[in-house]
């Protein structure tokens, strides 16, 4: 028998919250891509590409904060590049790793708004770093478009597949 590995837990978690949240979406999971962690969703109105990530690179930041990192590798970029192109709508779900208490970590979802404004569907982007950070009087999630707050996109915990 074949062992299972830790991410694979917690990409099951997101898959299985996604489809569960969207019932009224009626949507269908296929696994027709090459890469693990990439699958196709279908609604009665979209495609979808889901990619999953994880961070586990959780720090403190001053003004009572948390922030990961994650970097989407170049191969990943020309993919969310391709699927824009199409009108397949991209998603991707991160999962937020608490290794000291695997109950406290969240999914967060980014969509193709998150993406255009990190400027991952210009011709030259390559490969690209994301810094999340949660302040403990918010309730959003905040995606760094730059160095500046002001500048700040917020990112939701649950995803309608109806965006």
């Amino acid at each position: 028998m074949s062992n299972l590995a830790n991410v694979d837990f917690y990409y099951g978690a997101v898959l299985s919250h996604l489809l569960t949240s969207n019932k009224e979406h009626n949507p269908s999971l296929i696994e027709d891509s090459d890469e693990r962690r990439v699958f196709n969703i279908m609604t009665d109105k979209h495609s979808y590409m889901l990619r999953l990530h994880k961070s586990e690179e959780k720090r403190d930041v001053k003004g009572d904060a948390i922030s990961w990192t994650f970097t989407l590798p170049y191969k990943a970029v020309q993919g969310l590049q391709s699927n824009y192109k199409k009108d397949i709508r991209n998603v991707i779900a991160l999962v937020l790793v608490d290794a000291k208490k695997l109950s406290d970590s969240r999914i967060i979802y980014f969509t193709d708004t998150h993406l255009e404004a990190k400027g991952v569907f210009k011709e030259s982007a390559k490969s690209l770093g994301m810094t999340v950070r949660k302040y403990s009087n918010k309730n959003d999630y905040l995606l760094f478009i730059d160095k500046k707050i002001e500048n700040a996109m917020p990112v939701k915990q649950n995803l309608n597949l109806n965006y």
